[in-house]
């Protein structure tokens, strides 16, 4: 089934819920999709809010010190505890304990998470798990989606697994599932973000605080935000990644406060590999300031497509000014659509709607952008 990245939180609900009534029958979501795509960011995310729903404190298992484990054990039922297992980064015995002996016998001591996840509410994650291909650990991870078990001890009723893949589309690494462990998943294959997905993402998560002329490249090229992962060598031994939308989140960001040109110039060629180098020759376009474009509105006939895109941030990033509205008044009338509607698209909320109060007065400008589709409206 293929979902939306923004469709996780809703489904997780529902098997959640679905799976406290009826405990017994471990159904394990798989989550698939490109690297990059901000699966995990979606699932811890979740967590919080159920923790939340649930009136405990959320913890992270990966910050946790001993003396903080024992504090948590000694009030277990105050806590919901989120643990996230690089699958391909662990050992079996890091998933079985500690053996030990007893006289004639041995056991194996549980380890810390084993027993905070043996004691009360909290969600497992098995990142990474379709890459990992060791024969010991296969086993070990099968053990544990299949019986609910970290070695010797069960988990807690409350204690929700979900699996994290990358696809075998987007991984070199990854593997098909053993057909002994597919009835035991429930599979979602997450798609990319759409640009306007990742933006919404962008302004929830930093609100001013990243480089909005990243959204004015990545709607001009749209396709960008997401690449295959094709291992390309350039430049003697020089590797660049493709372009994931956590990268772009990564850059988006960085841009905001790295003042040094070469040094972001590098930050950008190392998570975004070729989109990266495209981005830098746009940011380096020479962009019309708003006096000019605002004294001499028709000089935007004269601008390639890439100096319209820059155009195009810099009418949104004053557009609470008086003249901006005369300019996309304008641009409306002469300039082509997509430009248009990518000018109103980087403006914040507030100027967008106080764009919409002055066209309202104007027919024959509303009328224009009815035209331009209901997006605008």
């Amino acid at each position: 089934m293929e979902i939306g990245l923004n469709e996780i939180e809703t489904l997780l609900d529902t098997l959640w819920d679905a799976f406290q009534e009826k405990n017994d029958e471990w159904i394990t979501p798989h989550i698939y999709g490109p690297a990059g795509t901000g699966k995990s960011t979606a699932v811890k995310e979740w967590s919080k809010k159920l923790a939340a729903k649930l009136g405990k404190e959320w913890v992270d298992y990966d910050t946790l010190t001993p003396r903080k484990v024992r504090e948590i054990l000694s009030a277990r039922d105050k806590y919901f505890v989120f643990a996230d297992l690089r699958t391909t980064s662990i050992l079996p015995e890091d998933l079985q304990g500690l053996p030990n002996r007893n006289e004639d016998m041995a056991y194996f001591v549980p380890l810390d998470l084993a027993k905070l996840l043996s004691e009360g509410a909290g969600v497992l994650v098995l990142d990474e798990f379709s890459d990992e291909s060791r024969p010991n650990m296969q086993a070990a991870l099968k053990k544990l989606v299949r019986e609910r078990r970290l070695g010797g001890t069960a988990l807690s009723p409350q204690v929700f697994i979900v699996a994290i893949s990358n696809s075998i589309k987007h991984s070199l690494n990854a593997h098909r599932l053993p057909i002994p462990l597919k009835d035991r998943f429930v599979v979602f294959d997450v798609r990319p973000p759409t640009v306007d997905e990742w933006a919404k993402w962008m302004n929830e998560k930093y609100g001013d605080d990243w480089d909005k002329r990243t959204l004015a490249y990545l709607s001009w090229k749209p396709s960008d935000i997401s690449a295959d992962v094709e291992e390309e060598e350039v430049r003697e031994d020089e590797y660049l990644p493709p372009a994931t939308p956590r990268g772009w989140s990564y850059v988006a960001h960085m841009l905001k406060h790295v003042k040094d040109e070469k040094l972001a110039e590098a930050l950008i060629r190392g998570k975004l590999g070729q989109a990266g180098e495209r981005l830098i020759a746009f940011l380096k376009v020479t962009p019309l300031t708003f006096d000019e474009i605002a004294k001499k509105p028709e000089i935007l006939k004269q601008c390639t497509t890439e100096e319209l895109v820059m155009a195009a941030f810099t009418i949104a990033e004053n557009a609470e000014k008086k003249e901006a509205y005369n300019v996309i008044k304008y641009m409306l009338l002469n300039i082509n659509r997509e430009i248009v509607m990518l000018t109103i698209k980087l403006m914040s909320k507030q100027n967008y709607i106080a764009f919409f109060v002055r066209a309202e007065k104007e027919p024959a400008v509303l009328a224009r952008l009815r035209d331009l589709g209901s997006a605008l409206i």
